[in-house]
């Protein structure tokens, strides 16, 4: 109802629960995370993946490390509305940027299994 009333009904969609959110994802003009806190966002690093252009709230913790202090996408402070929209705004002003692969691999579960794994190299009598 807020969307017809703002006039936006027509730009918008909220499918609710879908088994295949990528589709979504990477068709998006651009991923807005507006958390206060989190904890490892992954949806930040799965819209990454999916080739999507990312804003993002820096907060505590896990954006600004995911982006790389803005790198990979905006970074916006928490609770600053006009910061957000104007990071949205600028974004899809711009032609979109190519993601590159390198913003989200090092999440990936091989590359995770390789550090750990060379970690315990480190410890050769266990």
């Amino acid at each position: 109802n807020l969307a017809i009333k703002l006039g936006v009904n027509n730009e918008l969609l909220l499918p609710g629960f879908v088994d295949n959110p990528y589709q979504y994802m990477h068709k998006a003009a651009v991923f807005v995370l507006s958390s206060l806190w989190e904890g490892l966002p992954t949806v930040l690093i799965e819209a990454l993946a999916c080739g999507t252009q990312v804003v993002s709230t820096d907060c505590p913790s896990g954006p600004k490390e995911i982006l790389q202090g803005g790198r990979w996408g905006a970074l916006v402070p928490i609770n600053d509305e006009d910061a957000l929209a104007n990071a949205i705004k600028s974004v899809l002003a711009q032609l979109p940027q190519v993601i590159p692969k390198e913003s989200w691999t090092k999440f990936t579960l091989e590359h995770a299994i390789s550090n750990y794994t060379a970690l315990l190299d480190n410890f050769p009598d266990l």
